[in-house]
């Protein structure tokens, strides 16, 4: 028995080495692949993200009325938003600079107009492009996020997506209201990443295992 609990307190120190190296994997691959995030604050054309590298450029389309606080009725209404953009008539939101690969989803919160048709105004529709991977879509409703007005849209910008592409958001005709939009990888990018720094994780455990026993 003193023989068993020995080899079982050895494996469990020698285990502790290579956690600390996975952590190490971890504390790595987390931030490279964190989701990025345009929210619009104020009236700058020109938005910084936060979370990560990247900025959104806005121009707008016809009959546009521009940036709006989060004060502007009708929509505080429904609650929700701090600073959004009505893009007007087939105005869009360029994002480039970007950083991360493979497979990321777009997700876009806007306002919708409550009970409208196809033809309304605001009517929830907008579509995107990623430029360099010729993908292009409509984005899908997901869900309310205030139970009305507010809504998030979603696509996935396929696996061919690279930092070196841009990603164009367009209103349609009936013209679009953007509170905030982000980029974020799914979890099969996250593990693939962690995955291909598994060699790393090996080799530095036999590093951590000699400083524990010198």
């Amino acid at each position: 028995m003193p023989i068993s609990m020995n080899l079982s307190s050895e494996r469990k120190h020698s285990m502790k080495p290579l956690l600390a190296a996975i952590s190490l994997v971890l504390a790595v691959v987390s931030p490279a692949f964190a989701g990025i995030e345009w929210g619009f604050d104020n009236n700058d054309s020109t938005v910084n993200a936060s979370g990560g590298p990247g900025n959104a450029t806005i121009t707008v389309g016809a009959y546009a009325t521009g940036w709006h606080s989060g004060a502007t009725l009708p929509w505080n209404t429904y609650g929700g938003a701090t600073g959004f953009w009505d893009l007007g008539s087939a105005g869009s939101i360029v994002l480039n600079n970007l950083s991360g690969s493979g497979l990321t989803t777009l997700n876009v919160f806007q306002w919708v107009q409550p009970g409208g048709t196809a033809n309304n105004p605001y009517n929830g529709s907008l579509s995107y492009a990623v430029g360099g991977g010729g993908l292009s879509g409509t984005l899908s409703p997901v869900v309310p996020v205030t139970g009305v007005g507010w809504w998030e849209y979603t696509a996935n910008l396929g696996s061919a997506f690279t930092s070196a592409d841009t990603v164009t958001i367009t209103a349609s005709a009936g013209g679009a209201i953007i509170d905030r939009l982000t980029l974020v990888p799914e979890p099969a990018t996250l593990i693939a990443g962690a995955i291909l720094l598994i060699p790393f994780a090996l080799s530095t455990w036999p590093i951590l295992r000699r400083r524990r026993t010198s």
